[in-house]
């Protein structure tokens, strides 16, 4: 006998701002790849929700740096050195650095190389195109260094 799912959390839509209604896509996205972590619609709405107000490049010096901080590289390895042996605690920990640094394009390539690690194709797929999407878009970001 299954049992029956808990009921989904009760999410106020706020739309009062681009501010408020990125974090209530947030919320409904977080919901969304909790529930059904197979499935590649949460992920796509959560980069939706992270990229949709990003309409240009963050300055950067001639050299392309940029002054935003780059993501922790005791982080990053800790991250790799995890890679091999994948579960859901470090896809959601990469996860949560990628909403902390929208930027971040290689934890992003991260998160969907855990995705294929525990069996989501159809998630990495999704990640990688809206990196490719979010690229098409701001193509400078390429020669951008954070």
């Amino acid at each position: 006998m299954t049992q029956p799912s808990a009921p989904a959390p009760q999410i106020v839509i706020d739309s009062h701002d681009d501010k408020a209604w990125r974090d209530t896509l947030l919320k409904v996205a977080a919901i969304l790849c909790e529930r059904q972590p197979d499935s590649p619609q949460g992920y796509r709405l959560r980069r939706h929700a992270l990229w949709q107000n990003i309409t240009s490049t963050p300055q950067a010096e001639s050299d392309g740096r940029t002054p935003l901080a780059a993501v922790s590289a005791d982080m990053v390895a800790d991250y790799h050195a995890q890679l091999g042996s994948a579960d859901m605690a470090l896809w959601q920990q990469v996860e949560k650095s990628v909403l902390l640094a929208p930027y971040w394009l290689d934890g992003h390539c991260l998160s969907a190389q855990t995705a294929l690690r525990l069996g989501y194709k159809q998630v990495a797929d999704a990640i990688r195109d809206e990196v490719i999407r979010f690229l098409e878009r701001l193509p400078q970001l390429t020669g951008l260094l954070f």
